[in-house]
Parts: structure tokens; sequence; C-alpha cells
């Protein structure tokens, strides 16, 4: 998903923090044991009694608030089987896009889960999961638009991204800073238009993002359209502090786990129609 965890200008002044205590039945078999280790961070966790998640809220299907007004999507499915491995609760928090990883490199929270692409250089900054979901950068279009169809008809035509992604690094392989127009979100924001609201208006002629949100956009919008298959291959994981080498051994059994039990699948089922 997002790239240079330094240039989302965000919306809002400081963190955003809506907090959520989730529960539900777990669809990890409860006969399985996962190992944790015994570190000072698994320590803390269970001494207060829950896992503390930090998203950037929404993104697609992946993390957004349901009709209930509760945190759902499939990273919160996810992260719900892990605390339920970990036999805690839930609280899932919602920050900013730069906030949140500041809020790793500070320890103020235990994992992030946000749609995060593992690169080379966020693997310096911080720990990452074994993948858990392979995502992509698609092209949404005006419904009418047909005449991009290919990643290469985006020359010389305006395109719209959300700064700081993989989405942007993408764009810039087919524009310039006169072709390209950074969004803090494809959505609009304290009275500020989203990528998608400009598309539709014309200002921009393509808007480039991940396939999960891709396909979402275009289903609950009609007048945008979803051109064609991602054409890039991004592996998401999970976040956390370098220094929490223990914790994502942890999580990484739990990924495998839900993986070979095929409940991986299901939640992605759930979500991804």
């Amino acid at each position: 998903m997002f790239s240079n965890i330094k240039s989302k200008i965000v919306g809002l002044v400081g963190v955003m923090l809506i907090a959520f205590l989730l529960s539900g039945c777990s669809l990890i078999n409860e006969k399985v044991s996962v190992d944790f280790g015994e570190s000072e961070k698994m320590q803390e966790i269970q001494a207060r009694g829950k896992l503390i998640v930090g998203s950037d809220v929404p993104y697609g299907v992946m993390e957004y608030v349901n009709e209930a007004g509760e945190f759902d999507g499939v990273d919160v499915a996810i992260a719900r089987e892990i605390a339920k491995a970990m036999e805690v609760e839930l609280e899932f928090v919602d920050y900013g896009w730069d906030e949140l990883f500041e809020a790793i490199e500070n320890d103020k929270i235990d994992l992030a889960m946000s749609s995060i692409t593992i690169t080379p250089d966020r693997a310096k900054e911080m720990l990452f999961s074994s993948p858990y979901f392979i995502g992509g950068q698609a092209m949404l279009v005006e419904v009418n638009n047909s005449e991009i169809l290919l990643p290469e008809d985006m020359r010389a035509n305006n395109i719209g991204v959300q700064g700081g992604t993989t989405g942007e690094e993408e764009a810039n392989k087919y524009g310039d800073e006169s072709t390209i127009f950074l969004y803090d979100s494809y959505e609009d924001v304290d009275g500020k238009a989203g990528g998608i609201t400009d598309l539709v208006a014309g200002e921009i002629d393509v808007f480039v993002v991940d396939y999960v949100a891709a396909a979402d956009i275009a289903n609950k919008n009609e007048l945008v359209k979803l051109v064609g298959e991602p054409f890039t291959q991004e592996f998401y994981g999970i976040a956390t502090h370098l220094d929490n080498k223990e914790l994502i051994l942890g999580v990484n059994k739990v990924i495998r786990i839900l993986k070979e039990d095929g409940v991986l699948k299901k939640i992605e089922g759930k979500y991804i129609k």
C-alpha cells in the first residue's frame, strides 16, 4: 500500500484515536497452541489483557467501519485471530498514516495492520511478519472513459494517487510533476476533495490505488470503473517495532495456521467478492 512514511499529509491534527474492543469466535482450532514467547512485550500484552493494533481506517475491504459502527474488514478479522491465539482481547486503534508508523517506532502499539506493503526500505525501520495477502496497483477511470486501458495509456494524462503510497511510485513511471496529482486520500477529507471526487469531475483522468480498494470503490460508485487487473504485485505484512522479534515469530505461526487451515481464504472470501 504505502511507501514513503513521511510524505502523506494527514488532514487531522495529531493522532486520531478511535479505539474499539473487538470480540468474536475464533476460526482457529481451539486446540492449537501458539507460543508467543516470554519477551517483555508479550508480558506487557498479557498484563493489560489486550493486543493493541493500529491502522489507518478506512481502506476498502481491508479495514473500515461497518454499519454497526465497529471496525471490520480483512485486517480486522486477522487481527482478531491473533488476539484470540494470545488469549487476550483486541483493541483496534485508528491513526493517520504518518502517525501510524510513528506509533510503531515509539512502541505505542503492538502491531500495525493497514494493508502495508513490505518493502526493503520499510524493513529497515520496522519488523514485518511473513506475507499474509497479495495485492497490487490498479487503475480507476470515469465510467465513460475508453482511452485508458493499459498502464502505458496513463502517459500524457493527469494521474491522481494518494501521496506516500506505492501507487505514487508506480505513477512516477508514467508521469511527472506536471501530470501527477497527490491526494491525502481517495475519499473527501475535512471538506477537501479526494481523488475519486476529482476523477468524476474530470480534474484527473485516472486514479491509481491498491486493487482491493479500487474494486471496493468501483462497486460502490457507478460513476467510476476499474480497468483490467492489478498491474503490479505487492505483499502485505503485519508490522511491529524492530525489537519485537519473539512477538512477530508468534504472529507468523498464527498466519501459517490460518493458511494451512484455509481460514485465511475464508476471511478473504467474506470481504472480497
